[in-house]
């Protein structure tokens, strides 16, 4: 943005990277969009990032990932980054977790952290409400946290979010570690050229 140019954040599932318009077809392929990764310093192809986070055409079609991000889109996010960074903090969910992911929701409807953090948030305080009142199938206040709770899974839903498992995990946590040995190596030789 300093030098002028038109570039966005993009989101892959737990991931973010930077895309610009192919304008000057650095990209071969037809690709319209160059996808910048920042930590092994390359440029991937969306159909590598679609194969390598498994992210079905559902979620890019309705703008979960691989979208550009629009400003304020970007600052939603880090809203719900500031609250899940909260919880891996001080491991609870509450009113502040609360409110910074449903201020995310309202700039960015299809971040599926801020649903996910917004969700738990719900169950903690339906959960806070049952221990101190105990549970009454006709307390409305008691079905309203359980109707927000319902919707806020609806909604992740309808982002076609990923689904992850033992086996995806152990494969990013190796992306991760090849990235680091990449960068580590890219690093190592650009110091060396250096000198």
């Amino acid at each position: 943005e300093e030098l002028g140019a038109n570039v966005y954040i993009a989101k892959a599932p737990k991931h973010c990277y930077i895309m610009y318009r192919n304008e000057d077809n650095y990209i071969t392929g037809g690709e319209e969009w160059v996808n910048l990764e920042l930590t092994t310093h390359q440029y991937h192809p969306s159909s590598w990032i679609k194969k390598d986070f498994m992210i079905c055409d559902s979620a890019v079609i309705v703008g979960t990932y691989m979208t550009p991000l629009t400003n304020i889109e970007t600052i939603a996010c880090q809203l719900a980054d500031l609250a899940l960074g909260y919880w891996k903090k001080y491991h609870h969910y509450n009113q502040f977790t609360y409110d910074c992911a449903n201020k995310s929701l309202k700039y960015y409807p299809n971040n599926p952290t801020a649903i996910i953090i917004k969700g738990k948030s719900l169950c903690y305080s339906l959960q806070n409400y049952i221990n101190l009142y105990g549970f009454n199938p006709n307390d409305p206040y008691i079905n309203s946290l359980i109707q927000d709770i319902a919707n806020a899974e609806y909604d992740l839903n309808m982002t076609y979010l990923t689904e992850s498992n033992d086996s995806i995990e152990k494969q990013r946590k190796e992306q991760v570690i090849e990235a680091y040995k990449y960068t580590n190596k890219y690093l190592k030789q650009q110091s060396h050229e250096k000198n």
